[in-house]
């Protein structure tokens, strides 16, 4: 059977940061390949260029032969080894929604690109009539306060994928006008949508994620009230930062004995869940904007190595969200003060779409 190596492209375009739009735009058209791979001076592969991103940089104005390739190319970066199957490299591009995928060798070096059209076009690439896409199955995901950005921005971009999403609230009435606006957004968008509406302890029990949007000071109530449908097998994703204002005018932490991360841990493990804290960092507003490019990291805590991979597929299912293991759930208190610190800033600087990434 062949494997990836034997119908890459290895004479991929290829530039450095630094070098401008220009050269990746011209190298691409003279190929007659649509992508164009970006190297830092040590040749690692930090991102790509793809006709949409020239296409996107053209709709904002970038002067092409003065604007740095780092500037408009996708990242992170999805790759894969040159000794993988083809079925692998169809589940990454079905699942990151890509049609080209960097290629590298066993010491992460850039070795070509793989194309959907070559395997489209291999007549010897025979797949096997079960592969699926498992690394990307869509699940259940309860948003619980889904009515409000942030849960209206989760539901929206993992409805984008293909989840099967249930927007949550106290209120029946406001969770069916939400669910309905997602609906008619994926639809406008060609994508056709798996939502659904319910009260908070009716949607929980069929969940395999369920994602916490909600303040600090709701937790405990929350967590009584959807109790009898939390079961073993569950993964509950807490956002939550216990902000608060500080009398100087400026955003702080509403300090108590341990996170909110903890906190849901702690009420509801002995449930069977396992709790994952993520997304404090990335702001609603931009979540909510299915057009706005999200070009942040999500650190990813958590004491169940599986569990924090689950939410790590997820993240990166969303485009140019790249997820970091961030140790333990103890570690959740540190990504409460980040997010503190990320909206003073922002308010600091008018930039209220500020978040963290990690060079």
């Amino acid at each position: 059977m062949k494997k990836v190596k034997d119908i890459m492209i290895k004479n991929f375009n290829e530039v450095t940061t630094g070098d401008s739009v220009s050269a990746a735009y011209q190298k691409m058209k003279v190929s007659n390949i649509d992508t164009t791979i970006v190297l830092d001076k040590k040749g690692r592969c930090v991102g790509v260029i793809t006709i949409w991103d020239l296409m996107k940089a053209k709709s904002l104005c970038y002067p092409f032969d003065t604007t740095p390739v780092e500037e408009i190319m996708s990242f992170p970066v999805v790759t894969i080894q040159e000794d993988s199957s083809i079925e692998e490299s169809i589940s990454l591009m079905m699942n990151n929604r890509i049609k080209n995928v960097v290629v590298v060798d066993k010491d992460h070096r850039v070795v070509g690109l793989i194309s959907a059209k070559i395997i489209v076009e291999c007549e010897e690439c025979v797949i096997n009539d079960k592969t699926r896409c498992t690394i990307g199955k869509p699940y259940k995901i309860a948003i619980i306060g889904g009515t409000g950005k942030q849960g209206r921005g989760l539901a929206l971009r993992w409805g984008k994928n293909g989840h099967y999403i249930m927007v949550g609230s106290r209120n029946l009435e406001n969770a069916e006008k939400i669910a309905e606006q997602i609906r008619s957004n994926l639809t406008s968008i060609g994508v056709e949508p798996k939502v659904e509406a319910g009260l908070n302890n009716q949607i929980v029990n069929e969940a395999e994620i369920i994602v916490l949007t909600i303040p600090y000071q709701s937790i405990e109530d929350l967590i009584l009230s959807i109790k009898d449908g939390l079961h073993e097998g569950q993964i509950i994703l807490s956002p939550i930062v216990p902000l608060k204002m500080r009398d100087s005018g400026e955003m702080g932490i509403d300090r108590h004995r341990i996170s909110a991360a903890e906190k849901v841990y702690l009420m509801t493990k002995p449930l069977g869940p396992e709790t994952v804290a993520a997304f404090h960092t990335i702001p609603a507003a931009n979540l909510s904007r299915i057009e706005f490019p999200l070009n942040f990291d999500v650190v990813v805590a958590g004491n169940d190595a599986k569990a924090k991979k689950v939410i790590m597929r997820l993240i990166s299912q969303i485009p140019n969200l790249r997820p970091l293991d961030g140790g333990s759930l103890k570690n959740a208190e540190t990504l409460e003060y980040l997010t503190s610190l990320a909206i003073n800033i922002g308010r600091k600087y008018k930039k209220p779409t500020i978040g963290l990434k990690f060079i």
